[in-house]
This record gives C-alpha cells, sequence and structure tokens, in this order.
C-alpha cells in the first residue's frame, strides 16, 4: 500500500464511510487509523463535526506530501517495471558463410562485444 493511503482517501472523499467503502475496511477501523497516524505526528489532521469532516492545515500539509510519495512511488514501479522490459538473455545467430566479411556482420560482431 502506497504512504498512507487511508488518509489520502479520507482526505479525497471528506468522508470515514465513504473511504471504508473504497478501502473495504470498516468506518471504525478507519477512524481508528487516523487515530493512530494522527497521535504518532502529534497534530489533528481533521476538522470532525457530526455533519462534516474538514482537512486541517497541518492536514494538508500532509497530504502534499503523501501525495508526493505515491507520485514518487508510482514512478519508481514504472521505471523498474520498464527495466523488464528490455531485452536480455542470450542471442544466437547462424549465416551462410558467404555472408562472413559482410559489412553487416562486422556490425553485428561489434554489437555482440558490447
Amino acid at each position: 500500500m502506497y504512504p498512507d493511503k487511508v488518509f489520502i482517501t479520507v482526505a479525497d472523499l471528506k468522508s470515514f464511510s465513504a473511504a471504508s467503502k473504497v478501502l473495504n475496511k470498516s468506518p471504525s477501523a478507519i477512524s481508528k487509523h487516523i487515530r493512530v497516524l494522527e497521535d504518532k505526528l502529534g497534530v489533528q489532521l481533521f476538522n470532525r463535526t457530526t455533519r462534516s469532516l474538514t482537512v486541517t492545515k497541518a492536514g494538508e500539509v500532509f497530504y502534499a506530501c503523501c501525495q508526493e510519495v505515491t507520485q514518487l512511488t508510482e514512478s519508481a514501479i514504472t521505471e523498474l517495471s520498464d527495466m523488464t522490459k528490455l531485452p536480455v538473455g542470450k542471442l544466437t545467430m547462424t549465416w551462410a558463410s558467404v555472408l562472413s566479411s559482410s559489412k553487416e556482420v562486422k556490425v553485428l560482431r561489434e554489437f555482440c562485444e558490447k
């Protein structure tokens, strides 16, 4: 899971219950996660009333940081998965002996040496 996906989801949806549906967790589990996170950070991330949920200034700062880390993580995952798409392994080629002195073979020989 990316850096505090629960926090980001709650902030985006502005609702514990909506986040709980998206993340397939109970609303109480979402609330507890946010409470533990706030205790760990030593700041209040949300202003809660019975009718609304808003992000505090500290929550906005944390949200921006989480978004940045998430983007960096996704970028790293993409870069690493692209690395696996590069050709790797042994390449075996055969050709007629007539071509052995051709220009193409010299280029292929240089390629193979690299």
